[in-house]
């Protein structure tokens, strides 16, 4: 399968402009080779930066894209990464305590 671009739903602050697209390859088997490995060294929000960090082949004129960087997104824009097609389905945010959810953003 080939990398497929994608359009998040807030975006990040990128070179002095806001930045709305990406390009994301799927998981290779050495992507679900460190899943595997880390599940359980790293906590899951650590675990999903670093894969979404392993995956983004761009985002916006950024590459390669850094775990600092992927820090920087949204929980939203993370959930669209990983293939949810909203924030509330996914468990990443489903991770965040109900109080937090409403400070999170998914837009500019």
């Amino acid at each position: 399968m080939e990398p497929v671009d994608v359009e998040l739903p807030g975006g990040i602050r990128l070179d002095g402009s806001w930045r709305r697209d990406a390009r994301l390859r799927p998981l290779a088997g050495r992507d679900e080779a460190f899943v595997l490995q880390q599940r359980g060294a790293l906590l899951p929000a650590a675990l999903t930066t670093a894969v979404l960090a392993r995956c983004l082949c761009r985002l916006g004129p950024v590459s390669p894209v850094t775990p600092d960087i992927v820090r920087r997104l949204s929980v939203g824009c993370c959930c669209i990464c990983a293939g949810w097609r909203s924030a509330k389905g996914c468990p990443v945010f489903s991770n965040v305590p109900p109080a937090a959810r409403s400070s999170i953003s998914i837009s500019p």
